[in-house]
């Protein structure tokens, strides 16, 4: 008759060799698997991008910028530049405009408190001195006035030439400068396309 060999596990506990097996085998299901069906790939990460191996082209010209570039016209500086000279002439004839004749003052006065102390044939011949200072007045100061008017008439048609003569430059070269016909103002669209030419 053969006896059974003593149990190890102590009173109460259950046998150690079942109880690795578990082990062994819940470890293989989780770590052991076939690829793609145990763990997520490192990629397919919750929350996490998906990494991509594109490789970012070189960097071009904006295409709006290149179609303005091929816009601008050979003589864009020379546009500018009368463009800035047109504003000038402006300027410079509305301050011919703006002038104003200033007459030379008159003889002063004569003093009657003055002229009461002195003899009455004095008085007389004070009066025909200031009377005769007067008329000289009167009469170089209308020439005077009349010189000026016409220095300031040919002024005046200068500065409104030169400007005639820039605006219709500009006409000529860039037909929708202006905001309509007789108009010196800038169209500010045209204005701003000639300004971003000389950038």
């Amino acid at each position: 008759m053969t006896l059974a060999r003593p149990s190890l596990a102590r009173p109460g506990q259950a046998p150690l060799q079942p109880l690795i097996l578990c082990l062994l085998l819940l470890a293989c299901t989780s770590g052991c698997g076939t690829p793609g069906t145990g763990k997520l790939k490192r990629s397919e990460a919750p929350g996490m991008p998906v990494a991509t191996a594109a490789v970012s082209s070189p960097a071009r010209p904006a295409a709006g910028t290149n179609q303005s570039l091929e816009r601008c016209p050979a003589d864009s500086p020379r546009l500018a530049l009368r463009m800035g000279e047109l504003r000038q002439a402006e300027a410079a004839l509305a301050a011919v405009k703006g002038e104003q004749y200033r007459p030379v003052p008159p003889p002063a006065p004569l003093e009657e408190a003055q002229e009461s102390r002195y003899r009455p044939e004095d008085q007389d011949l004070d009066r025909e001195h200031h009377a005769q200072a007067m008329a000289a007045w009167e009469t170089a100061e209308a020439e005077r006035r009349r010189l000026w008017a016409e220095d300031h008439d040919q002024r005046l048609a200068a500065a409104q030439g030169r400007l005639d003569q820039i605006a219709a430059d500009l006409q000529r070269r860039r037909g929708d400068l202006f905001t309509g016909p007789g108009s010196i103002e800038f169209n500010p669209q045209v204005a701003e396309a000639i300004r971003l030419c000389q950038a």
